[in-house]
């Protein structure tokens, strides 16, 4: 229930915030903050995965 009220609450935020961001500043201020966050998630994912997290460790840092 919870994970349907988050996806559900997100995907009508964004249009709305959208909605008032565009009437406010114009489809470029829109466009480019959408690529900033893109950037910035994309940033995020790879901070996160830069590192293995066990599946390609040796025997020997298994061990520690």
């Amino acid at each position: 229930v919870a994970v349907s009220m988050a996806g559900g609450l997100s995907f009508s935020s964004v249009p709305l915030a959208g909605g008032f961001l565009i009437a406010a500043a114009g489809y470029q201020s829109f466009f480019l903050m959408s690529a900033a966050l893109t950037v910035i998630g994309i940033l995020m994912f790879w901070l996160y995965f830069r590192t293995p997290r066990g599946e390609y460790r040796s025997e020997a840092e298994r061990a520690c």
